[in-house]
């Protein structure tokens, strides 16, 4: 039976080759050399057909199109005028079997009923590497009723005499058609494999492929052919070939093997399909993928997306590093059941909000899961929701440090039992400490610019005046004694005493002064002799004491001078000229840049203290050591080109190089042995920063940072005190350039507390000196650690009128000017704003309407911010006894803020307020009250 079946599906072209020119004889077709054509899908749909099956089957194509010979009136005919089943049909055997389906005799009804016979050729196709066809060609030709004489085999005796027919029909495929005997040799190639052979019919025609083509042509695809021989199995092949008349191309060749009665392969059926333009559409679609994969890896921020089921579909490293998983642990998963706790956060509100909105929206919020800052934006789009999040925690920290280094020189200032002041170039006073208001009971606010002169003795007004304003314009020490009038109304002797800074020009840019009471000393008329004896103690005392304060404020005019100039230059230059945009945004910069430094300096003056008390600490995480190495350069470079000393920088390592450690500290390091280097480095002298990497006992690798100057050099019996604090190298030299010897001590116990070293050498006095810093490296594999993320404004990140939109806030604040700027501020916020002066009219508003959060001075007469937040606490809940309060004071201690959270305050804020910070703090409270 698979003999009968096998023979079936044999091609008889044997004549083919012999006599191609020979005519056949007539036989009776009713279209003589005409074949009918038509292409069907894997259903058997007609998809499409030439001319030539319209005409015969009398069909035109727009009705042909999408049927099958299954229905109506389209089913084929057998030989006894029955209808051949749907799995008989010889495209479905085709596409079933995946072999030809050859010289099927059918009858067919056309349109017009008339029952026609016709001879049917049913052929699979394949695509690469495929098993399964994925479309039949079906060709056919019309015949009458066989004669007699052929009734035994009359599918033989038709081929037999249409053999041009045939070859018509072949030579009509795009394909590339060849069929070969057993021993391989060709038989027939249609027209198309002779145009792509480049020979002659005669040429092919009874050789095998050795014969004719070179061997690196043919030895890509004759071992397949002998394998379909030898296996009598179907093989498949791809080749891609180039040539100069063609280009490059890919094809697949089908080698099909027809066997005889007996099983043997009689025949080689090879069918060549042009894929060229599905590989280079192929090649397309992958090089946009591996585009899209590039900058899908290329976006620094975190990245996912979700579905609109909140299932994760993608995640990018950066993502997966954030949120501290993968992206297998993600991707399908619903985002709340990953993380539960994010239905409490407001990521929740806000996505839900965009994709039902469909409107982007941008925050900030602190995340406890993750432990960090996280701004995010959520953009929506019909698929559902891209989520961008970059990690703002080292930002957040450090602007909570620069808000504590603002505070801390008036932290240190208020721990003084003087009074302390500070005053402009011009004279006017801009700060006095809390001695000040205790003692004359004026605010500190009313007592600036020249509003201290009625506390003076009427006797006493003018000459003071006139000994102050001598000072202000001759740049001398200021120093006079007077009386002061005290709260209770008693005057008292005060000394006064004020020191100028000044910039690298030696203009005034401060004053800052000290008034001491001296009371007693002037007003013991009985104890005169001792008096006088305490009172010349007292001032030798009084003299050590502002001796080391000049000395202090000498150093801190010195320590100063560069940022202040750089400040007051570019301040000048905005208020006196018309710059481009260019100009005043590194103007900007550089005074931002400079008022920083100004805060980390006054923080420095401090450190020296923490050093001793063991309270130092350091925020670590992993630092690229060139970018901050650079930075700390441009701090001291334009000190130095100023004083016309050169820096040059060599880096003997890759710029990933990495520590473990404080950013601002070791930027505390190489800025101190930078400044000492362009101090002590004549004009015309270089400094040369050296990065180099060494290992310690082989094993350890450490990052070696050198400042090697060619300055003034140290002298060998200082060398080994150079560490040391307070301690100066005797010598006219190092005295002209002045200092405390606080600088080196700090940067040697910075070095140590990262688990470093520093060393100085120097040949002597004139030599230069070289100052060496070595720390330990992180291994590579740790420098994916957070670092330092770029700065944002929060400007940027909150949309004013959104933030506070619809909120009552009542101010009770009695300095006029920041109850002003705190009412427009939070106005702009959107909130709708009250402001009062005094504890009392802010009392008598809560009863009368309700307010959502209340915002509060605590220093304030009369009534105070304590007291009145007592009050508050005191009335029933329906007329605001419990509405939401915030602390406002120039008191930031860790005591003062316990004091105002104990008292019933929620929140604790210190001056000089941030605008954008108090109005986060009032939307954060208040969503926590209302959540």
């Amino acid at each position: 039976m698979q003999n009968s079946q096998q023979s079936e599906y044999r091609l008889s072209h044997r004549r083919l080759h012999l006599e191609p020119d020979s005519k056949p004889e007539p036989f009776s077709l009713k279209a003589e050399g005409e074949i009918g054509m038509i292409f069907q899908d894997t259903e058997g749909k007609i998809q499409g057909c030439n001319p030539t099956a319209e005409q015969i089957l009398g069909y035109p194509i727009q009705q042909m199109i999408n049927q099958t010979f299954s229905a109506s009136p389209w089913q084929f005919i057998d030989q006894a005028g029955s209808i051949i089943p749907v799995e008989s049909s010889p495209v479905l055997k085709a596409l079933k079997t995946g072999q030809p389906c050859l010289n099927v005799v059918v009858g067919f009804h056309k349109s017009n009923g008339e029952l026609i016979q016709l001879l049917l050729n049913s052929q699979p196709l394949f695509q690469a590497q495929e098993t399964t066809a994925w479309a039949v060609v079906t060709t056919f030709t019309e015949i009458t009723k066989p004669r007699e004489t052929d009734l035994q085999n009359p599918a033989l005796q038709t081929l037999r005499d249409h053999e041009e027919q045939f070859r018509i029909a072949l030579d009509s495929i795009p394909n590339i058609l060849v069929i070969y005997d057993a021993q391989r040799r060709f038989q027939f190639v249609n027209a198309e494999g002779i145009r792509r052979s480049g020979k002659s019919w005669e040429e092919l025609i009874g050789y095998q492929d050795e014969d004719i083509f070179p061997v690196d042509l043919t030895q890509t695809y004759v071992p397949t052919l002998k394998k379909a021989i030898a296996t009598r199995t179907i093989q498949k092949l791809e080749v891609t070939r180039t040539v100069s008349e063609l280009g490059t191309y890919t094809t697949i060749v089908n080698y099909v093997p027809v066997l005889n009665a007996e099983g043997e392969v009689d025949q080689v059926l090879g069918i060549t399909y042009d894929i060229t333009d599905r590989k280079r559409f192929e090649e397309f679609l992958e090089a946009k993928n591996r585009q899209i994969t590039n900058i899908f890896k290329s976006i620094t921020d975190g990245f996912v997306s979700i579905d609109h089921r909140w299932r994760y579909t993608s995640i990018n490293a950066k993502a997966e590093e954030l949120l501290g998983k993968s992206a297998q642990e993600l991707i399908g998963h619903n985002i709340w059941e990953v993380f539960p706790e994010l239905i409490e956060s407001p990521t929740y509100a806000y996505a839900h909000q965009a994709l039902s909105q469909q409107i982007p929206i941008e925050y900030e919020e602190f995340y406890p899961l993750f432990n960090r800052w996280f701004a995010v934006r959520l953009y929506p789009s019909t698929q559902g929701l891209s989520v961008y999040f970059l990690d703002i925690t080292e930002r957040k920290q450090t602007e909570a440090a620069l808000r504590e280094s603002e505070e801390s020189f008036r932290n240190l200032a208020e721990s003084m039992p003087q009074i302390v002041w500070s005053a402009n170039p011009d004279g006017a006073v801009d700060y006095y400490n809390q001695r000040w208001a205790e003692f004359s009971g004026i605010t500190q606010t009313d007592g600036q610019g020249w509003g201290w002169q009625p506390v003076l003795h009427s006797e006493d007004q003018q000459r003071t005046l006139d000994a102050w304003q001598q000072s202000v314009q001759t740049g001398q020490i200021y120093e006079c004694e007077h009386r002061l009038l005290r709260f209770d109304g008693e005057f008292r002797w005060y000394l006064s005493r004020g020191v100028p800074v000044r910039d690298q020009q030696g203009q005034i840019i401060k004053w800052y002064g000290t008034a001491t009471d001296i009371h007693e000393q002037k007003h013991s008329a009985t104890e005169r002799e001792k008096l006088l004896a305490r009172e010349q103690a007292a001032r030798a005392e009084a003299e050590t004491a502002n001796r080391i304060k000049d000395e202090f404020l000498a150093t801190l005019s010195h320590e100063l001078r560069t940022p202040m100039n750089a400040i007051m230059g570019w301040a000048s230059l905005l208020r006196t000229r018309q710059l481009n945009s260019s100009t005043i945004a590194r103007a900007l910069e550089t005074i931002e840049r400079n008022t920083k430094l100004l805060n980390q300096l006054i923080e420095d003056i401090l450190d020296v203290s923490r050093i001793i008390q063991g309270k130092l600490c350091l925020n670590c995480y992993a630092i690229k050591l060139i970018p901050m190495i650079e930075e700390a350069i441009e701090m001291v470079r334009s000190t130095a080109i100023n004083k016309g000393v050169e820096i040059v920088t060599i880096w003997e390592t890759s710029t990933a190089a990495s520590v473990f450690g404080d950013m601002n500290r070791l930027q505390q390091i190489i800025w101190n042995l930078l400044s000492n280097a362009v101090k002590f480095t004549p004009t015309g002298g270089q400094i040369t920063v050296k990065m180099s990497v060494i290992w310690e006992n082989s094993t350890l690798p450490m990052a070696q940072i050198q400042v090697i100057d060619t300055g003034c050099g140290i002298s060998p019996e200082f060398l080994p005190f150079v560490f040391e604090r307070f301690r100066q190298a005797d010598g006219s030299t190092t005295r002209s350039h002045g200092g405390l010897g606080l600088g080196l001590a700090i940067v040697r116990h910075l070095a140590q507390m990262h688990g470093g070293q520093v060393q100085a050498e120097s040949p002597g006095l004139g030599l230069g000196a070289t100052f060496t810093v070595k720390l330990p490296l992180l291994e590579p594999e740790s420098f994916k650690a957070p670092t330092t993320p770029s700065p944002a404004s929060d400007r940027e990140l909150v949309t004013s009128q959104v933030l506070l939109s619809g909120l009552r806030v009542l101010v009770v604040e009695d300095e006029a000017d920041t109850r002003e700027l705190i009412r427009v501020t939070l106005q702009e916020y959107g909130a709708t704003v009250m402001a009062v002066e005094t504890a009392l009219e802010a009392l008598e508003l809560i009863r009368k309407s309700p307010f959502e959060v209340l915002v509060s001075d605590l220093g304030m007469p009369e009534i105070n911010g304590y007291e009145l937040i007592q009050r508050v606490r005191t009335l029933a809940p329906e007329v605001g006894g419990q509405i939401p309060a915030i602390a406002l004071t120039a008191y930031a201690s860790a005591e003062d803020r316990q004091k105002a959270l104990d008292l019933g305050f929620e929140q604790h804020i210190s001056k000089p307020v941030d605008p954008l910070a108090l109005a986060l703090m009032i939307a954060k409270i208040v969503r926590v009250v209302d959540g």
